[in-house]
C-alpha cells in the first residue's frame, strides 16, 4: 500500500510542478505589442518636400554653389533633372564623416519647392543614369519602449 501511495503522490507532485513551470514560462513571454496590431507598415509618413538620393560612384553635387539657375554637378543630366524638379537646396546627409565608409558621402537630401510632388520627383530621379537610388525621407517612429530599468539613465548619470 505504501509504495502505491508514494508513486501516486510522486505523479501528482510531478503534474503540479509541470503546471507551475508552464505558468511561469507564460508570464515571462513578452506581451504582444499594441503597435503590431496597428499594422505599422501601413504608415508611410515622410517629410514633405524632401527626397533622399544616392549618386553612383564618381558623381557629386557641389552644394556650395547650389541654388543658381545652373545646378553645380559634374553631370549635365543630373543638373538638368535637379533644375526641372525645382530643387531649392541640396546637402549631404553624412557631411562630417571622419573616415570613408563606402559611398555614404554620395547620399544627399534634396529640398523641393513646397508645391512639388515627392513621389513624382522620386520616379523622375530614378530614371536618371547618375542616380543609384531615390526615396522619400521617411519619418521613423519608436516601435516599443525598452523594459530595461536603466533605460532613462544617461551616460552622465552613471
Amino acid at each position: 500500500m505504501k509504495p502505491r501511495l508514494f508513486a501516486l503522490s510522486a505523479v501528482v507532485f510531478g503534474l503540479i510542478l509541470v503546471l507551475a513551470l508552464t505558468a511561469a514560462a507564460r508570464s515571462l513571454e513578452p506581451a504582444a505589442s499594441p503597435l503590431r496590431s496597428q499594422n505599422v507598415e501601413s504608415r508611410s509618413e515622410y517629410a514633405p518636400g524632401v527626397v533622399l538620393i544616392g549618386l553612383k560612384p564618381g558623381k557629386s553635387i557641389n552644394t556650395a554653389h547650389f541654388g543658381n539657375s545652373a545646378y553645380a554637378t559634374d553631370s549635365p543630366a543630373l543638373g538638368a533633372a535637379l533644375s526641372s524638379l525645382n530643387v531649392r537646396a541640396a546637402a549631404p546627409v553624412f557631411q562630417n564623416l571622419k573616415f570613408e565608409t563606402g559611398n555614404l558621402k554620395s547620399i544627399y537630401r534634396l529640398r523641393l519647392s513646397s508645391s512639388s510632388d515627392v513621389m513624382a520627383a522620386i520616379e523622375a530621379l530614378k530614371t536618371n543614369p547618375d542616380v543609384a537610388f531615390a526615396e522619400p525621407d521617411y519619418i521613423a517612429h519608436a516601435a516599443t519602449v525598452p523594459d530595461d530599468a536603466l533605460y532613462p539613465v544617461t551616460g552622465r548619470d552613471l
